[in-house]
């Protein structure tokens, strides 16, 4: 969910520094939405330079596992 957030933060960034370059070249000079453009091109930086998290179906129910929910199958490791 982050690395969708964050692929689109850095449309909107993008998008952000086309209207800003696009203002300044008419002869107005826009620093908000380039300040804005930048703050959302490094937060997308920051979010999609993080590894993707690769599934592990070993984790699927732990809270409720935990709780006493459902019972804990031999092949359980939530103790860690």
């Amino acid at each position: 969910m982050l690395r969708k957030l964050s692929q689109f933060m850095l449309w909107l960034g993008l998008f952000g520094l086309f209207l800003a370059f696009a203002a300044n070249s008419s002869g107005n000079s826009r620093p908000d939405i380039l300040l804005a453009a930048l703050i959302l091109l490094y937060l997308s930086w920051r979010g999609l330079r993080r590894p993707v998290e690769r599934f592990d179906p070993t984790r699927r129910f732990r809270t409720l596992r935990k709780l006493g929910l459902i019972d804990r199958g031999s092949d359980s490791q939530e103790d860690r």
